[in-house]
């Protein structure tokens, strides 16, 4: 691989896993702290270290968000492709556990296997789908937006001049 299929392909989508990954752990261990405060009733838990747990998952991850879409929206030449994979991804983990779900209700005779992670980790408001939704919205934006910035707007004052006089001039 050549360097700059380094930086438009590969980098991208190791920055797609991560942040994916971030969401998924912080929904994870959010869920799992839950889990221990209803079973040991600690206050501890309950008022200083979910919340906090809480607000810096979440910075984590909408940090990592910010990044990624920086990353890919002004560094180099953008690559369709991964704006295809950003869009697909995104989307099948905006839509997985509401397919999986649906597909179950209405008893389709193909059935997404349902994890028992599901309903809670892959809820609509988790930080996974938040993660998941960001990489959908960044893949969009690298399909619509130009690739390049368009060359600005002659001056008024005529080709290439200011309509200010000189910094010398009064």
């Amino acid at each position: 691989m050549t360097r700059s299929q380094v930086t438009t392909i590969l980098l991208p989508l190791v920055g797609l896993v991560a942040v994916l990954a971030i969401g998924f752990g912080g929904a994870a261990l959010l869920e799992v702290e839950a889990t221990y405060d209803a079973q040991t009733l600690e206050v501890a838990l309950a008022v200083y270290w979910m919340p906090l747990t809480a607000m810096l998952t979440t910075l984590l991850t909408a940090g990592g968000l910010l990044w990624l879409l920086w990353r890919v929206m002004t560094h180099g030449p953008r690559s369709r492709l991964v704006a295809v994979i950003y869009l697909l991804v995104g989307f099948f983990g905006l839509l997985y556990s509401p397919l999986a779900v649906w597909m179950v209700y209405v008893g389709t005779p193909f059935e997404l296997p349902l994890p028992f992670w599901t309903t809670t980790i892959l809820d609509y408001t988790s930080l996974f789908s938040h993660a998941a939704g960001g990489a959908a919205m960044a893949g969009l934006l690298m399909l619509v937006l130009p690739r390049r910035p368009s060359p600005p707007a002659p001056l008024p004052g005529g080709e290439g001049r200011s309509s200010l006089p000189p910094s010398g001039e009064g």
